[in-house]
């Protein structure tokens, strides 16, 4: 699975804190592994964006 990010995402997200930046990085990593790992609590998406997760 390829994981895109914005450049507005990742500008926010490099100024957040250490601890913050690699919890991030554990949830990505069970993301690409299983994306609907009951502990990541995805869902469909609502909206315009209904057909995707």
């Amino acid at each position: 699975m390829k994981v895109i990010y914005t450049s507005f995402f990742v500008r926010k997200f490099n100024k957040l804190p250490i601890e913050i930046k690699q919890a991030a990085g554990r949830r990505e990593e069970i993301f690409i592994q299983n994306p609907f790992s009951a502990g990541l609590k995805t869902h469909k998406l609502k909206g315009r964006l209904n057909q995707l997760w």
